[in-house]
């Protein structure tokens, strides 16, 4: 195994941000499951009294509570998404920044699309390679903005729009289809159905929006964050992004399979003995050998390969302790409780555990749980 500083640094950053990102599409569940709930109490209210046996305004009510609902939580999670796309980018970008050296930004700079137009151009008397003059930190700010173009409204769009946002969108307002509703209550009331056992029909219903509607909303937001940091990337070019590498979050719920997988490398230049692109999970998706299939609730998160003269080998070590402890010291509290977890973070302090990394974690970098924490 080797250790690539660069790529240890980014993957550290990109770990913390990963769990805060998690925390804010949970946020977004909670917030279209509150709003079904509320319009399941509106509902249960609309049809209680005389009502009841008005089959047309009882439809009437169902349509007029549920059909703006669907506008509502597409139109939420399609802000959500947009806004927080962009501030990825800034961050990724932001890191790249920090952690890739001038040298590694002059290849990269030297590869971009707009140096290589320039060349072909030829323009008399510009040389876009000629930098001479410039001090460290103006070259650096010229590279930087030579390398990653800044995201426009159309570029986050088509990332929004992509992968399985219609589909899980017509799933997101299918939870409260104005039809099946009006079908299943005309039923009941057909059927002689009492106010509360017409309630009892429909709760279960209401009981699984919270589950659905937090599993789209950490898919759909895991999907484009994903995308946007992959695009980014992409931007360094393939001689100093030669390929990701895929890191898990390694604590009891994480996936056998993808605890095992966890710091790998995928090229996207294989040569013999390495992984390829089409063996690389897009999380929340599998692999394109594994059939692109969904891991729902997928928490891992792939991130640059930072080229390293003679690195060899297909495995990268996963979340240097050493490096990560150094973002993870770095962050303010509230940030290292969201990346370990309130109760292992209140068992650390319980046991007066520095707040470092390394007491977190074991020897192969698992995360402790709470209850090893205590007892160390």
């Amino acid at each position: 195994m080797t250790s690539n500083r660069p790529t240890q640094r980014m993957a550290a950053r990109a770990y913390i941000a990963q769990i805060k990102g998690l925390e804010v599409s949970d946020r977004l569940g909670d917030q279209l499951a509150r709003e079904v709930e509320s319009a399941w109490d509106d509902l249960l209210k609309a049809i209680q009294g005389a009502e009841v046996h008005n089959l047309p305004r009882v439809n009437q009510r169902v349509m007029s509570i549920f059909a703006p609902l669907s506008h509502r939580l597409v139109g939420m999670t399609t802000e959500k998404l947009e806004h927080d796309a962009i501030g990825v980018y800034r961050s990724t970008v932001e890191t790249a920044a920090e952690v890739l050296p001038l040298v590694s930004l002059k290849v990269a700079a030297t590869e971009s699309r707009s140096v290589r137009e320039d060349l072909a151009v030829g323009l008399k008397g510009y040389d876009p390679l000629d930098w001479s003059g410039l001090t460290d930190n103006e070259l650096h700010d010229l590279l930087m903005s030579i390398i990653f173009k800044p995201l426009n409204k159309r570029d986050v769009m088509s990332v929004v729009f992509g992968g399985d946002y219609v589909r899980n969108m017509q799933t997101l307002t299918a939870l409260g289809n104005p039809k099946r509703l009006a079908d299943t209550i005309t039923s009941a009331i057909h059927q002689g159905k009492s106010i509360g056992e017409l309630a009892k029909m429909l709760r279960p219903q209401v009981e699984g929006v919270r589950h659905v509607a937090r599993r789209i909303a950490r898919d759909e937001y895991q999907r484009v964050m994903h995308t946007i940091k992959m695009q980014t990337y992409e931007q360094l070019g393939d001689e100093i992004c030669p390929g990701f590498t895929v890191n898990a979050i390694l604590d009891e719920r994480t996936r056998p399979k993808h605890r095992e997988r966890a710091g790998t490398r995928y090229y996207k230049n294989p040569k013999a003995g390495q992984k390829g692109m089409d063996e690389c999970p897009q999380p929340p998706r599998e692999s394109p050998r594994d059939g692109n299939v969904h891991a729902y609730n997928c928490r891992c998160l792939l991130t640059a390969l930072i080229a390293v003269p003679n690195a060899k080998g297909n495995r990268e070590i996963l979340l240097d302790p050493d490096v990560m402890s150094s973002s993870f010291n770095r962050a303010v509290p509230s940030e290292q409780l969201r990346t370990v977890g309130a109760d292992r973070f209140n068992a650390a302090k319980e046991r007066g555990l520095p707040m470092k990394w390394q007491s977190f974690v074991n020897a192969e970098g698992r995360l402790l749980t709470p209850d090893e924490l205590l007892n160390i």
